[in-house]
């Protein structure tokens, strides 16, 4: 979430999100809620791991959480000077919320309370994503700086700073056993990264170089998923630095594309990646 004002270049407008209810409705699927209150457009959508509380940050410069079952605000979370880009709930607890800001900083937030628990900053530019770690003990960072930066999340100072791109960084992400993280980037690359000594694992290019608008690492950590502005989204053994699959249906070569990515549950038996695009 760029800032009006201070953008560089005039930027495009994402074309309007058309949903088919009908359709969605014909395949098991009912809306539940629309959540209305935000006053700009929304970046990040986060539920929490327990699923009973959503998160949205906005270029209106809140947070807000949901309830998800009443569809109500919990908490308007207001401290950041600019727009949000992101916003990431810990993995242990529903308590604790971290949101991204073009305000160059980072806030730890208690989302039932409201009340800030830390306040992180030394990034130079627009803090784009973020994630905690499985332990939650950490938190990671991505900035239009073109760096990743490591948090203490319990005393809030900054483990490590990693010049990881020549572009802004787009994603960050970690490995189910906290020793690995991973970047991605508008300079095309993804790379992989040993969490204690900062040191480049892997280096995945893919094919054309296109800019590299997501990344995750799948939850039994075997894998990682990518998503690039030529239209694929790309599954890698990313320790042999090789694509395993690659999946084309949306169009997109202009907005960050974006997915999640279930391993199969009691519900079903087969993987599945979930995205969206421009292409609506």
């Amino acid at each position: 979430m760029v800032d009006e004002g201070v953008t560089p270049v005039p930027a495009e407008k994402p074309p309007p999100a058309v949903v088919n209810h009908s359709l969605l409705e014909g395949q098991g699927f009912h809306l539940q809620h629309t959540l209305e209150g935000h006053e700009r457009s929304v970046a990040a959508v986060k539920f929490s791991g327990d699923g009973k509380l959503l998160a949205t940050a906005s270029a209106d410069k809140t947070v807000r959480v949901w309830d998800v079952a009443t569809g109500e605000v919990t908490r308007c979370l207001k401290q950041h000077d600019k727009g949000i880009s992101d916003v990431a709930w810990s993995h242990q607890s529903s308590d604790l919320l971290a949101s991204a800001s073009d305000d160059t900083t980072l806030i730890i937030w208690n989302a039932k309370s409201g009340s800030v628990l830390q306040t992180l900053k030394g990034h130079t530019n627009y803090v784009m994503c973020c994630c905690f770690s499985p332990r939650d003990n950490m938190l990671l960072s991505g900035s239009f700086d073109e760096t990743v930066r490591l948090w203490d999340v319990r005393e809030g100072r900054m483990l490590r700073e990693v010049p990881a791109h020549s572009d802004p960084i787009t994603a960050v992400d970690f490995h189910c056993d906290d020793k690995m993280f991973v970047t991605a980037s508008f300079d095309g690359l993804c790379r992989v990264y040993d969490t204690i000594t900062g040191q480049c694992l892997k280096t995945l290019i893919p094919p054309g170089n296109p800019p590299v608008t997501f990344a995750r690492f799948t939850p039994n950590g075997k894998f990682l998923v990518t998503c690039t502005l030529d239209n694929k989204i790309r599954l890698w053994d990313f320790m042999a630095g090789k694509e395993k699959k690659s999946f084309q249906g949306h169009h997109n070569t202009k907005f960050c594309l974006t997915a999640a990515v279930d391993t199969g549950g009691a519900t079903h038996h087969r993987p599945y990646i979930l995205c969206g695009s421009e292409d609506n």
